[in-house]
């Protein structure tokens, strides 16, 4: 027994000792530097990892200091979400809208399209915002949970009744929530190399995923475009009933027929509630032949799921409008079970409810040419929508000039529209987004220069 003790502590001797050796290795790292309690951390991790050489271990070491400091620093994301997306073509990320416990929503983005569990989820992640894109970055899935409240998702979407915010508040690259009918689905088509329309797409892609357009029943100023567009790694999620078999067998019934496959789905899905989830792809003022004025809003979909029809929510067709209520926007309070929120959304709905207001008929607004409309922005939506739109193509185009590391200024106009960027924007437009671009590289290769004579 004396021998064994020996044995023992001389084991625990020399793995003191080669744990002392590490340290000191370590404390040279810059790992070693950013992180707060770095002792406590490889302490920790080194039973882990003792079976390596030091050769090996220390690497293994410095990754668990790197994932402690980095975690002290990220902020921490809870919503639900239900689908993630990309395009076909592109290098960007796969992003998830989610939409937060306040009611707001913001997107989170992975290159893992397997970061966060498919279907309809209630998730807390932790992640990095990113100032200039507008979402996190960085993410990692801290919890996840099955979500099943679809009420709290009708009383936080936007539909066709919210005029005001659609045309004043919203713009290309905003995440959505969004509900209504299904009025029609349609295929979506290629583009030829000049850019026109070309051959129908099959409404379900290789991967069994959709692809397709849903527009929600409209009557008034605004139109809901939802779109299921190609994914190169994107996990989009459909969750209506007999969606699985209907996608299974639509391509059996209507092979190579992505039009009858289109009316298929339609005659299934036609009337049926439905809440979408995605990010604004285009808002564009236009004017039927009758010079009446519309705002088709053009939604790239994460996710669509149906949900039970409610009262709550006016028919097409009628003809009284009601002020949203102000518990529009509000989800779940810090600790709330959906149950409570349920309970409590109720009543606070009934107590805000006012009398509806019949709007008086009136004449179509007559379409108006001014100058700046033969610039392609007429009104003041329509200049803060372009300026959305460049300001969202800049950002498109940086990222993708710094993943395939080349110069804005060798990159053409030709080569951004094949990689999707630009999509439902205008030449003009994606033209005035590339200029900005490569005066900004212009503008910082010349303070450099500047600064380099000063020197």
């Amino acid at each position: 027994m004396v021998k064994l003790s020996r044995i023992d502590n001389k084991v625990k001797n020399m793995s003191s000792t080669r744990l002392d050796r590490i340290v000191e290795t370590l404390k040279q790292s810059k790992e070693w530097n950013e992180c707060d309690n770095p002792e406590t951390i490889v302490k920790r991790e080194f039973p882990v990892y003792e079976k390596y050489s030091d050769t090996t271990i220390v690497p293994f070491l410095k990754a668990a200091l790197i994932r402690e400091a980095r975690a002290k620093m990220m902020d921490v994301i809870e919503g639900v979400v239900f689908g993630g997306c990309d395009r076909k073509g592109t290098r960007l990320p796969v992003s998830w809208p989610v939409l937060l416990k306040n009611g707001k929503l913001t997107k989170v983005v992975s290159w893992n399209p397997n970061t966060i569990p498919g279907g309809l989820q209630f998730v807390k992640l932790t992640g990095t915002l990113n100032e200039d894109f507008g979402n996190y970055g960085d993410i990692e899935l801290i919890e996840a949970r099955p979500f099943n409240n679809l009420g709290i998702l009708q009383k936080a979407a936007l539909s066709i009744e919210d005029e005001s915010v659609w045309e004043n508040q919203k713009g290309a690259g905003d995440p959505v929530l969004v509900k209504g009918n299904v009025k029609w689905i349609n295929p979506l088509f290629e583009k030829d190399p000049d850019g026109n329309r070309g051959s129908p797409i099959p409404v379900v892609d290789s991967g069994g995923r959709p692809v397709f357009e849903v527009v929600l029943a409209f009557d008034g100023l605004v139109e809901l475009h939802l779109r299921f567009i190609e994914q190169n790694r994107g996990v989009p999620f459909l969750g209506i009933e007999d969606m699985d078999l209907l996608l299974a067998d639509v391509v059996k019934i209507h092979p190579d027929d992505p039009e009858n496959q289109a009316k298929f789905l339609q005659t299934a899905l036609q009337d049926r509630t439905v809440v979408g989830i995605g990010e604004v792809m285009n808002i564009s003022e236009r004017y039927t032949r009758d010079d009446v004025r519309t705002l088709p809003v053009y939604i790239r979909l994460a996710g669509l799921v149906g949900v039970p029809k409610t009262d709550e929510s006016p028919d097409v067709g009628d003809t009284t409008t009601t002020k949203p209520s102000s518990v529009k926007q509000t989800i779940l309070d810090s600790g709330e079970t959906e149950e409570e929120f349920a309970a409590r959304i109720t009543e606070e709905t009934e107590s805000t409810a006012e009398e509806p207001e019949v709007e008086e008929s009136k004449p179509a607004i007559k379409k108006t040419k001014k100058k700046d409309q033969e610039t392609g922005v007429s009104s003041l939506p329509d200049r803060k929508n372009a300026v959305n739109q460049i300001d969202l193509m800049v950002d498109q185009i940086t990222e993708y000039c710094n993943l395939i590391e080349k110069s804005p200024l060798s990159i053409g106009k030709d080569e951004l529209k094949e990689v999707g960027i630009g999509e439902g924007s205008t030449d003009m437009l994606l033209t005035v987004a590339l200029k900005k671009v490569q005066e900004t590289i212009v503008a910082a290769k010349t303070k450099k220069k500047a600064g380099n004579k000063e020197n």
